[in-house]
C-alpha cells in the first residue's frame, strides 16, 4: 500500500512540476505591404502656355517657351509621364478654323529637383493619343521637369488670323499622365 501511495504521489508531483515548466513560444508574421504610388502635378504657375506670333519672324520660324520645373513627378517604382491633347485640333471661338496639336512639338528636360538622374525623353508631336514622353526605370521622390513648347514656322499659320478678333486665339488642353514602367 505504500508503494501505491508512493507511486500515486510521484505521478502526481511529476503531473504538477510540469505545469510550472517553460510555456512554448508564439510568432506572428510581420509583413510591409507597399503599394504603387505616382503623382504628376504642374508648377502652379504654369496653367497656361501662350505661344504667341507678333512679328514676321515669329511666323517664319515658329515661337517655342520653356516652362522651367514644369512637371513635378513622385513614384515608388519606374514611371511613363504620357502627354495627349483632349482634341486633335486647336479650335478658335467663333471660327470653324483649327490648327492641328501635331503642330506642335514638346521636348523635356531635367529640372533643378532631380531625384532620379536615369530618365528618357523624346521630342513629342501633340496628339489626341497617349503619347510617352518621359521614362524612367528607377522611382523618385522630387523629379521636376523642364518642358519647352514649340509651334512651326515656315508660315504655317499665315492664314490662320481671323479679321474681327485681335488676336485670333487657338487653344486646347495638354494632358499630363503618369503610370508604372
Amino acid at each position: 500500500m505504500i508503494r501505491i501511495i508512493t507511486i500515486c504521489t510521484l505521478i502526481v508531483l511529476s503531473l504538477w512540476s510540469g505545469s510550472f515548466s517553460a510555456q512554448s513560444g508564439s510568432s506572428t508574421v510581420l509583413k510591409i505591404v507597399l503599394h504603387p504610388v505616382q503623382t504628376i502635378e504642374l508648377s502652379a504657375m504654369d496653367q497656361n502656355v501662350n505661344l504667341t506670333y507678333k512679328t514676321k519672324q515669329d511666323y517664319s520660324q515658329g515661337v517655342s517657351l520653356n516652362r522651367d520645373n514644369h512637371l513635378k513627378v513622385y513614384s515608388t517604382g519606374g514611371y511613363v509621364v504620357n502627354v495627349r491633347t483632349l482634341d486633335a485640333k486647336l479650335k478658335s471661338a467663333g471660327s470653324d478654323a483649327y490648327i492641328n496639336a501635331g503642330d506642335i512639338t514638346l521636348t523635356a528636360s531635367k529640372g533643378s529637383a532631380s531625384g532620379s538622374d536615369s530618365f528618357t525623353t523624346v521630342p513629342v508631336q501633340l496628339s489626341s493619343a497617349d503619347t510617352a514622353f518621359i521614362t524612367s526605370a528607377t522611382g523618385t521622390s522630387s523629379s521636376s521637369y523642364s518642358v519647352t513648347y514649340a509651334a512651326k514656322g515656315e508660315d504655317a499659320f499665315i492664314n490662320h488670323y481671323s479679321t474681327g478678333q485681335d488676336p485670333t486665339v487657338y487653344s486646347t488642353e495638354v494632358l499630363y499622365s503618369i503610370l508604372p514602367h
